[in-house]
Parts: C-alpha cells; sequence; structure tokens
C-alpha cells in the first residue's frame, strides 16, 4: 500500500493555527485570576469567577458549532472563530472593571470554543483514514506543548511587563493564527445522507452529548483539575516573587 503524506499544506497549518489559540489560552489562564485581584482587588472567589467563566464560554462555543460545520463548512468556520477569538483578546485592554472583565472572558470562551472545535473538525478531515492514530498523535502535540509554553511564557511575561502589554502580545498572537488561518484549504466534505440531515435537524441529547464519551471525559475531568491547581499555585507564587514585591 502506497503511504498517503500526513505532512501536508494544511495539516501543518490547522496544527500551528491551534498551538496559537493554546498558546493564548493557557497563557491568560495562568495570569488572569492575578489580574483580577491585583488591578480590581477582587476577592479569591470573584477572580476564580473570572478565570472560571472562560471555560462556560467554550461549552457554549462548543454546543452549537457541530452543526455549523455542516452549514458553513470547517474552514470558514474556523476563519470566523479566530477572527471573534482576535478582536475579544484586544477587549482585555479596555477592561475597566471585574463585571466587565467577566464578559470578556466570557465572550474570549465562546470564540476559543468555536475555533478549537473548527481546527479539530479540519484535522479529523484531512489525516488519511490508515493513519489517523499517528497524525492525531502529531496534531495533539500543538495542545502539549502550548500546556507547557503558555504558562511559562505568560510567568515570564509578568515579571518583565506589565498586564496591558500582556494582553496586547496575546493579541498579536491571536492576529498571528487568524492570518495563517486564510491559508488553510476547505477539507472534501463526504455527501450526507439526506433522511440522516433530515433527523439531526429534530432536537436530541445525542445530537449534543456522546455517552460513550462519558468515561474518558471524566479522566481528563479530574486530570485538567489537578493540572488548574498547579497553575493557580504557580500564578500566585510567581506574582509575589515579581520586581516591586521586595520593597
Amino acid at each position: 500500500m502506497e503511504k498517503v503524506r500526513l505532512w501536508t499544506k494544511n495539516f501543518i497549518t490547522v496544527t500551528a493555527v491551534n498551538f496559537l489559540i493554546y498558546i493564548v489560552f493557557y497563557l491568560l489562564m495562568v495570569l488572569i485570576t492575578t489580574y483580577a485581584v491585583d488591578t480590581f482587588h477582587a476577592s479569591t472567589g470573584m477572580a476564580g469567577l473570572v478565570s472560571g467563566i472562560f471555560i462556560f464560554g467554550i461549552l457554549t462555543g462548543r454546543l452549537g458549532t457541530g452543526h455549523l460545520v455542516e452549514m458553513m463548512g470547517s474552514r470558514n468556520l474556523l476563519i470566523i472563530g479566530t477572527c471573534c477569538f482576535m478582536i475579544t483578546s484586544v477587549f482585555y485592554v479596555a477592561a475597566v472593571n471585574v463585571p466587565l472583565l467577566i464578559i470578556i472572558r466570557f465572550l474570549h470562551g465562546i470564540a476559543y470554543g468555536i475555533a478549537s472545535t473548527a481546527t479539530g473538525t479540519i484535522v479529523a478531515q484531512i489525516i488519511p483514514e490508515h493513519r489517523k492514530g499517528e497524525g492525531i498523535g502529531y496534531y495533539s502535540m500543538s495542545q502539549i506543548l502550548a500546556t507547557a509554553l503558555g504558562p511559562f511564557w505568560g510567568i515570564l511575561l509578568r515579571q518583565h511587563v506589565d498586564f496591558k502589554m500582556i494582553f496586547i502580545v496575546c493579541s498579536g498572537i491571536a492576529l498571528i493564527g487568524f492570518g495563517i488561518s486564510f491559508l488553510i484549504r476547505q477539507p472534501l466534505r463526504k455527501p450526507h445522507n439526506h433522511n440522516q440531515q433530515y433527523a439531526e435537524k429534530t432536537f436530541k441529547i445525542s445530537n449534543f452529548l456522546e455517552i460513550t464519551a462519558i468515561p474518558i471525559s471524566i479522566i481528563v475531568l479530574i486530570v485538567g483539575f489537578n493540572y488548574s491547581t498547579v497553575l493557580t499555585f504557580l500564578s500566585r507564587k510567581f506574582s509575589l516573587l515579581r520586581p516591586g514585591n521586595f520593597d
């Protein structure tokens, strides 16, 4: 059997976009609670809400995105998602109080949910069938690298620049992701069965929740909970060590 290419232009580009949006996600996640406390003197609980509301935004963005992919095409949805992600990244500079910051975080989460769903859909469409495991593994490395580099860059930037500059950097990264998303070509779509398409229009829980995915989702939930705890510790630890706190 002839080995079909995995590292195509589309695959490399969508992996790069995924890396960039995850970088912004993890970079801000490690700093946003400190920002809420230091800038707006938010309580610990309110700062936690500022951080956590982003996840609810992701959930909201992803709920209807699956159906939008079929209507608009995964490439078009990615461009819209990365555009919204870039715009909402800029909004952080305009936050003047905690309620506005919470709204911005929620909108940013929705944009992230749309963009990340689109990248996952595209990569599933373009990976050769007999190289799915290998392709998904390489694609997932973009998220793993962002998990490591995002918090590191966030803490490093906090030692040298203010929050406004950090938000500008995040906006610049999001802009790059938006720009290179135009380089992705629309993957070929498989023809749909009209009866199946009609059935999908009816409201069913199964259209939004895959029961068989619940066990692995619980494992990811536990791992993510532990990881977020470490991020919170690092954020607070290094915020106390930054220049200006030794006076």
